[in-house]
Order: structure tokens, then sequence, then C-alpha cells
């Protein structure tokens, strides 16, 4: 059973959640470098600091989200952005414990069904090496581009159907 979860604007105030959420990200950069432990602090603060302020430059009209739960405590954020053309989420994470228990795919299912009414696509990025890479496969997402580190993925109607159509010829074959 999915949680319940709402979403509401971030605000200042809520930074040292979101510092440490995006933490919760880089378990690889712990323990890397052989830094101490406050010269690690320092680094990924000013990773996370780097990531926000990118993110606010590139998306000035995008929607920066709290993910809340029942109890209206934050869990994870989701950040999108949307033209007449695509919705992008440009970010979506929630906190380890509550990593694959369904809220992120119902999140993107919710996110899918607003671009097939509004007849647009959605994009996201995935880091290669990210297990969330399987959901968005799993969601009808294909990859449009691909660079060293990082896949560009897309919903459409075009690619579900086609999707679909790749997923007959394989069973009929």
């Amino acid at each position: 059973m999915i949680n319940t979860y709402t979403f509401r604007p971030i605000e200042p105030k809520d930074q040292p959640f979101l510092v440490d959420l995006f933490l919760t990200t880089r378990i690889d950069i712990h323990q890397a470098f052989g830094l101490s432990a406050e010269q690690k602090q320092i680094f990924l603060k000013a990773q996370f600091d780097a990531q926000h302020s990118h993110y606010q430059k590139h998306y000035p009209d995008g929607e920066f989200n709290l993910i809340l739960n029942a109890k209206k405590d934050p869990i994870g954020r989701i950040y999108t952005d949307q033209s007449d053309t695509e919705i992008t989420v440009v970010d979506i994470t929630l906190l380890p414990f509550h990593r694959g228990s369904g809220i992120g795919s119902s999140i993107l299912k919710n996110i899918i069904e607003k671009a097939r009414k509004a007849n647009i696509a959605v994009r996201l990025h995935v880091v290669k090496d990210n297990p969330a890479f399987n959901l968005y496969s799993k969601l009808g997402f294909n990859i449009v581009k691909t660079n060293e580190l990082n896949y560009c993925m897309e919903w459409s109607e075009k690619s579900e159907s086609e999707s679909v159509h790749q997923l007959e010829n394989t069973k009929s074959a």
C-alpha cells in the first residue's frame, strides 16, 4: 500500500532537510577521497548549494516541492518544470526509508497522466548506475540521449505506443 503524500513548495526553512536529503544520495562520496568528516560535510554542502543554484537558475518557472507524508513531515522532494511541449522532472528524491514503497512510482504516474492529457512528453535525467533507471523503464521512459554519466529519458504517447508495438512484435516472433 502506498503511503499518503502531499506536496508543498519549498521554503528557506527547509534548507537543512534538503541538504540532509541530498546527502542520502551521495553515499559514494562519504567513502571517498580520504577526507575528514568535517571536510566531507563542507564538500557535500557545497555540492548541494551548486545543484540547488543550478536548478533555480535553469528552471526559473519550475515547481520546487517537498513531498510530505500523512503527518505533513517531509520525506522527499519533487522538482518539475513544464513548457508547452514537455514536463521535465528536474529531480525526484525520497528519504531511503521511503524508496521502493511505491510513492515515487505513484508521483511519476500522475505526472505521466498530466502529460498524456496535455499531449506532451515527460523528460528526466538519471545517472547510469541509479536503480531508479529500472522504474523509469517500467513506466515507459526510453533513452533518447546518453553521455558518460547520464541517460536522458523520455516518456511520450508516441514512445509508449512504439514500446507496446515492439513488445507485441517480440511476442509474435
